[in-house]
């Protein structure tokens, strides 16, 4: 393993370079793309970021990924895809964590659910060290969710997809700062269209009712539908009964 008693040098270097980022260069997929600006309700997409070439900025080793969802997502669908396999010399293993709590003094908080770097195995990433590689790499985290979907959809709901990454000072052990200036990755914008109107027959327009601010009333069709029909003749001025 590298020693990082020989990058100690770092800290005595100026400030601004400090907050130059670790995140140098990467790629960002969703797949499907979203058509129009929108995902439908409870339309599945994956999510895959990779990391082409991260700089060790004052020794700051690669620690974490966090994607960050908009409100139009349906949390409890979200799957990660298999962690990639560790990049440096140590026998350490990446995983995904519902939450990480970084043990340097320069920690940033309690941060996830993510993927996070464990370099002793131990289970708890927060108290060692990242993932030791510096220049081109190809660290990719995958994972896949849902449009919420049903009365849980909100036309319009923000479908962001954010992505955080973060050094060993930030969520693990290393106790110089470093990696301030790395970008927040976000994803193409989209949002969430959860009903088209349809064309009736009959005169009639059959229209959503999805989404509404309260859903506390909520017309219901023949069958506890969120549909309703509208009968455009009864709604003509003077129009009286056929």
């Amino acid at each position: 393993m590298a020693s990082r008693a020989l990058l100690l040098v770092a800290i005595l270097f100026p400030a601004s370079l400090l907050a130059q980022p670790c995140l140098v260069t990467y790629t960002y997929t969703a797949a499907p793309p979203p058509v129009n600006g929108t995902y439908t309700g409870g339309q599945s997409v994956t999510f895959c970021f990779t990391i082409t070439f991260w700089n060790t900025t004052n020794a700051n080793w690669f620690h974490g990924l966090v994607p960050v969802m908009g409100p139009g997502w349906d949390t409890g669908t979200l799957t990660p895809g298999p962690p990639p396999p560790t990049c440096g010399p140590s026998t350490g293993t990446w995983g995904w964590y519902p939450t990480c709590t970084g043990t340097a003094a320069t920690a940033i908080g309690t941060v996830g659910p993510g993927f996070f770097f464990d370099l002793d195995n131990d289970g708890d990433p927060g108290n060692n060290f990242g993932d030791y590689c510096n220049g081109a790499t190809n660290w990719q985290f995958c994972w896949t969710v849902s449009v919420s979907n049903g009365v849980d959809c909100v036309d319009g709901a923000d479908l962001g997809m954010t992505v955080n990454t973060y050094g060993d000072s930030e969520t693990g052990s290393w106790g110089s700062s470093g990696c301030t200036g790395d970008v927040v990755v976000a994803s193409a914008p989209a949002t969430a269209a959860c009903c088209m109107a349809e064309a009736g027959v009959d005169a009639a327009i059959t229209t959503c009712d999805q989404g509404s601010a309260d859903r506390s009333v909520r017309p219901a069709g023949r069958h506890g539908s969120t549909r309703r029909q509208l009968d455009r003749s009864a709604r003509r001025p003077g129009a009286g009964p056929s």
